[in-house]
């Protein structure tokens, strides 16, 4: 029960460190590739991916600085 704890505690941490501007770095090993190829601004990725991958390429150390799209009307 105390290591379900501990790995608990430890990967909340982790993960939150992920997301913090002090430790802004890129997790995708293409970004300056995909940044130009339109990856930052593409609908076709939700912001959690493009957070995830590339913030610093990307602009996007602070999270709320990246807009998902709004979704596509549908026609009937």
């Amino acid at each position: 029960m105390k290591l379900i704890l501990l790995l608990t505690i430890f990967v909340f941490f982790f993960a939150s460190s992920i997301y913090s501007a002090e430790t802004c770095e890129d997790y995708g090993t293409f970004c300056e590739s995909w940044k130009k190829n339109g990856f930052c601004e593409m609908c076709f990725y939700k912001c959690d991916v493009r957070v995830k991958y590339c913030p610093k390429t990307c602009g996007f150390c602070d999270p709320t600085k990246c807009v998902d799209c709004p979704p596509r009307a549908t026609e009937h």
